[in-house]
């Protein structure tokens, strides 16, 4: 009778350590998979800082150069123009002044292409 008692006391606690490692293993792994997923939303914010940043330098860049630049697209239209060509042509930067110049521009200027 002892030895079936004893038997049956290794069983029940057999069957509750297994229980217990298996819900440490999935906590564990569940953990594991938190971690790894606060670390690529860190990891990918980060590199959008990254790319913003380099878009606001590349930007002030551009429109702060001791010379004038300028884009027009396949009709001959202009798509960019950099602060220091408005300012020599008498214009600022603000949208309403950069479509005047557009409209005046795109209307007498010959096409491209």
């Amino acid at each position: 009778m002892t030895s079936e008692l004893g038997l049956s006391w290794l069983i029940i606690l057999g069957s509750a350590t297994g229980v217990t490692q298996c819900s440490v293993i999935v906590l564990l792994g569940a953990s594991l998979m938190l971690g790894l997923l606060l670390w690529l939303f860190y990891f990918l914010n980060r590199q959008s800082q990254e790319r913003q940043q380099a878009e606001a330098n590349f930007q002030d860049l551009y429109n702060n150069a001791p010379c004038g630049y300028h884009s027009v697209d396949k009709d001959g239209v202009f798509i960019a123009i950099n602060d220091t060509e408005l300012r020599w042509l008498g214009y600022l930067s603000s949208l309403r002044m950069w479509n005047r110049f557009n409209k005046h521009f795109a209307a007498s200027s010959p096409r491209v292409g």
